[in-house]
């Protein structure tokens, strides 16, 4: 143990400490159960049953590009670019990401 006149916190005493991680252990033992025992969250808002299968497409707007990612069984995303490339960017990501080899034009 050193006085650093840098550290401006004291040390911190070590009566109590073995109750605190005690109690620590335990919630983190709760919280660790209910993440078992819950079920992933989907927004029913995004669903459609009419999205059947997975898709990329790009448009060019007035204002700038749009994509639209809609992948089955999760929904639909759709992103706003002012410029083309960074569009076409996010666009073949989400290509290699879903497994797709090509995009579709609106």
């Amino acid at each position: 143990m050193s006085d650093d006149p840098v550290n401006p916190f004291p040390r911190t005493l070590y009566n109590n400490d073995f109750r605190l991680v005690a109690q620590t252990r335990e919630a983190i033992d709760r919280s660790r159960q209910k993440l078992r025992e819950t079920r992933p969250l989907v927004d029913p808002h995004r669903l459609s049953p009419l999205i059947t299968r997975n898709a990329v497409s790009i448009s060019d707007t007035r204002d700038g590009w749009r994509v639209v990612v809609a992948e089955c069984g999760v929904g639909t995303i759709t992103r706003s670019f002012r410029e083309r490339v960074p569009a076409f960017n996010f666009a073949e990501a989400q290509l290699m990401r879903l497994g797709l080899d090509k995009m579709t034009d609106n």
